[in-house]
């Protein structure tokens, strides 16, 4: 009797590790990752992101796993007189590379995957910083060499921001990611009447226009009218006059509501990206949108030379002394 005890006790505490466990990888509040969109072959879809993002996050913010070391605290050397030692050298340390990603804590790797709930839809958290920007450098890369890098992944989302499917939390996500591209200290465009009767604009500022893109799946609470709504209140407080724009914004706010949890993001260049699809922008990228985007390309170069260059003459500029007496005494 007591062993059939024993045996229901431990049933019970596995049963609760599981659901832990469950707990840890599934979609929840406050995360920022990656929507896969796929038809079947998750497992592939998978496998696919992780290359694929990794590739690209390695190229932008070097790679995840620094080179291991020797036990007397240098790097390991391929070059050795000997062919056989340098391929045990080499192998070992991929070993060694592959084992320390292996050891890595689940929530400290920089793409782990995590449970949806909805067929087909996956979902990638990250500890990466700017999730549209590392999309965006993705997208950028296949519209300018036609180069179809998925058989399985179609769609790859950025998500900046995950919280509940109810209006408080949605609001309260929108508005944090809105800010930086809709200050409110901007000037609008005004005309001012002159003496002659005249119509004259004071304060040429453009704002960027804006749609929303809505999805939901396995949800009865949260509708497109509500999401509308919301963007709406925001947009009335930030910046009235922004424009909305369905054929070719300058942003889309995509909502993707799946169960009870709403995923957020302000993406750019939405319908000229193929809504994100990599296979369709691979397929038909045209001649003029390869030159576009080459010369967007450019001209970010130039803004960040530009913003380095005017903070590194800040940093060199000598501090001039204003004090009148030290003026004087310098004079004499």
């Amino acid at each position: 009797m007591s062993e059939t005890n024993d045996k229901k006790r431990k049933g019970k505490g596995n049963w609760y590790k599981q659901q832990a466990k469950k707990r840890k990888f599934s979609l929840c509040p406050d995360l920022k990752g990656f929507l896969l969109f796929c038809n079947s072959h998750e497992r592939e879809t998978i496998r696919e992101a992780y290359v694929l993002l990794n590739q690209f996050a390695d190229r932008t913010y070097g790679p995840e796993v620094s080179e291991p070391k020797t036990l007397e605290g240098e790097p390991l050397s391929a070059e050795n007189d000997e062919v056989e030692n340098e391929i045990e050298d080499e192998l070992d340390k991929e070993k060694k590379i592959l084992q320390a990603q292996a050891n890595k804590d689940e929530s400290d790797r920089r793409f782990q995957v995590v449970e949806s709930g909805i067929q087909n839809v996956l979902f990638i958290r990250t500890t990466v910083n700017d999730p549209v920007a590392l999309a965006s450098e993705i997208l950028r890369d296949i519209a300018e060499t036609s180069t179809q890098r998925s058989r399985y992944l179609i769609r790859l989302i950025p998500i900046q921001k995950t919280c509940k499917a109810f209006d408080g939390p949605v609001k309260e996500a929108a508005k944090t990611l809105l800010t930086p591209h809709y200050k409110s200290t901007d000037v609008a465009k005004e005309s001012v009447k002159s003496e002659e009767g005249k119509d004259i604009n004071v304060g040429t500022t453009s704002f960027p226009s804006y749609c929303v893109i809505f999805k939901a799946r396995l949800n009865q609470n949260f509708f497109k009218q509500d999401a509308i709504d919301i963007i709406g209140d925001i947009m009335k407080e930030l910046c009235p006059n922004a424009k909305v724009e369905y054929k070719n914004p300058d942003l889309a706010i995509v909502f993707e509501v799946m169960k009870g949890h709403c995923c957020l993001s302000v993406v750019p260049h939405y319908y000229k990206y193929k809504k994100y699809n990599l296979i369709e922008l691979a397929a038909s990228t045209p001649e003029l949108l390869k030159t576009e985007i080459k010369h967007e390309k450019e001209a970010e170069t130039e803004i960040k030379q530009e913003t380095d260059k005017e903070e590194t003459e800040t940093e060199i500029k000598p501090e001039v002394n204003t004090n009148p007496k030290m003026i004087e005494a310098c004079k004499i």
